[in-house]
């Protein structure tokens, strides 16, 4: 792996972060935690997709959050209790 600015890791997934703000995601992906629109398990280390660049990520139990370039906090994954700041409880993969 090329250089990591910072790993998070919980329960059977994991998030990093590249040098250059690549966001990476592996492991379970049962919810759409990794924001790739799909729930199939990763088993090596791949970017997030939609996501150029982040100065920080994060994992909850069945989301994932990223702070990017501009300030604001994305989310994807699972909504049930609107921990995606979106107002609402639908669930999002990408």
């Amino acid at each position: 792996l090329q250089e990591l600015a910072g790993t998070t890791c919980l329960e059977e997934r994991l998030f990093d972060r590249r040098g250059d703000g690549t966001a990476l995601a592996w492991g379970l992906n049962d919810m759409g935690q990794f924001g790739n629109g799909r729930s199939l398990m990763r088993l090596t280390p791949a970017a997030i997709a939609g996501l150029a660049s982040a100065n920080a990520v994060a994992l909850g139990a069945m989301h994932g959050l990223a702070l990017v370039p501009d300030g604001t906090v994305v989310g994807w994954g699972d909504n049930e209790e609107g921990q995606l700041g979106t107002g609402g409880q639908s669930f999002s993969s990408s």
